[in-house]
């Protein structure tokens, strides 16, 4: 699900995975109140969308409720590598 929606935007990184792909990830699983991450089930947001919030990023992975997760996180380096991890095991799949 993660990889796929990189893939549509840069073919390119289903060959030789970048910076610049992790930057579209990072993208794609960024939600607003407004637009919805595209990477299925993982999202993440920071203190521009939620300001009041306790953490400076947090993963969330929307189909296993409210603690399903990580806690805090201190960059956006943490965040890809959480949510790199959370797709390997396909845990952002919808259907999942």
């Amino acid at each position: 699900m993660c990889d796929e929606v990189v893939f549509a935007e840069q073919s390119s990184c289903a060959v030789h995975w970048t910076r610049e792909c992790d930057e579209l990830l990072l993208v794609a699983a960024f939600r607003k109140s407004e637009t919805p991450a595209r990477t299925g089930a993982c999202y993440y947001h920071d203190r521009s969308t939620c300001p009041d919030c306790s953490c400076d990023f947090y993963l969330k992975v929307g189909k296993e409720g409210f603690d399903g997760g990580t806690g805090c996180l201190g960059t956006r380096d943490d965040v890809l590598h959480e949510l790199r991890a959370a797709c390997g095991k396909q845990r952002c799949d919808t259907g999942r």
